[in-house]
């Protein structure tokens, strides 16, 4: 089913608490961009227009039942897999099984933006931060992205595709691997199921806009414009796995 609560989302490699609105992802090639750590306001400086403030947690729409499900499957993606259990977790908890396919759940996903309008005046009035020349030439080569909404969650579930379990109640797992955010939830007997709940909101998907520099050949005066830009297909950290454009509720990955 489509939407487009999500629809231009790219979902991030693994999910994240530090990728948030406003922050700058440095794209490479093959639609692939790269985490930075870097924020708007460390690239521009001393604007005439206040810097958007990022919005308050706006639910998905019900018709998603607030919840966005990836579907997996085990031989192919297993490092994936495997990382992200390790991130939630769950690995003692959620045993992988070979020729299967794993559906995770990223329940009652919330989602947080800025104002486009105001963001794009903020940057043609501002001035340019040189102090890094690695940053520089990055935005001059239109090779910086700024993001705009983030979709996020603190809760997820993890199951085999067409597994039905029923909840046992919460164990105390995550208290034992000295994880005091986390809870875990198991189904049967043989760990087809788990579910992750965090304290802590962790990014899983973002939608950027490219920032372009622009140059006026006459009087050699520099301008910039964020653009909507569909190029990106993926958000990474230091994972050797790739993430996935974002166009439905359910995103299958091969």
């Amino acid at each position: 089913m489509g939407t487009e609560n999500i629809s231009g989302y790219c979902l991030l490699s693994m999910p994240s608490d530090q990728v948030q609105p406003l922050g700058l992802l440095s794209f490479k090639d093959k639609g692939e961009a790269n985490i930075t750590g870097v924020t708007i306001s460390d690239l521009f400086i001393k604007s005439e227009v206040a810097l958007p403030l990022i919005s308050n947690d706006y639910n998905l729409s019900s018709d998603l039942n607030k919840a966005i499900t990836m579907e997996v499957a085990v031989d192919s993606h297993l490092s994936l897999l495997e990382g992200l259990l390790n991130f939630l977790h769950l690995s003692a908890s959620f045993n992988l099984q070979k020729n299967k396919s794993v559906k995770i759940n990223m329940l009652e996903a919330k989602k947080n933006n800025v104002n486009e309008f105001k963001l794009d005046a903020y940057i043609n009035t501002a001035q340019v931060n040189k102090i890094s020349p690695t940053y520089t030439e990055l935005l001059q080569n239109n090779q910086l992205y700024v993001i705009t909404d983030i979709l996020k969650c603190r809760k997820y579930s993890i199951e085999y595709v067409n597994t039905k379990s029923t909840d046992t109640g919460i164990k105390g797992g995550a208290a034992q691997m000295g994880d005091v955010d986390a809870g875990l939830r198991t189904g049967n007997t043989d760990n087809d199921s788990a579910v992750y709940a965090g304290d802590t909101y962790l990014t899983l998907g973002v939608k950027a806009f490219r920032i372009f520099y622009v140059k006026d050949p006459d009087t050699g005066a520099e301008s910039f414009r964020i653009r909507q830009d569909d190029t990106i297909k993926t958000v990474k950290g230091d994972e050797d796995f790739s993430g996935e454009l974002l166009q439905a509720a359910t995103v299958i990955i091969k």
